[in-house]
């Protein structure tokens, strides 16, 4: 999947495995990753006082689409 020099660089830091987000799946996998993000951010825009972060990554993975 796509990732992003900033991506590349604090993966390189930390020893993470951060990935770009899917909105448009090419793989199962990355359609489980989508469908497990949406599912998780739709709980906390639900629950959330304030959530605009959540809502403008959601509509970065295109979630309810």
């Amino acid at each position: 999947s796509d990732v992003c020099s900033s991506d590349l660089k604090y993966n390189a830091a930390t020893g993470s495995k951060l990935k770009a987000p899917a909105p448009n799946p090419k793989t199962k996998a990355d359609e489980g990753r989508k469908k497990s993000f949406c599912a998780r951010m739709g709980g906390v825009v639900a629950k959330s006082k304030n959530a605009d972060r959540a809502k403008a990554s959601m509509r970065r993975w295109n979630c309810g689409k």
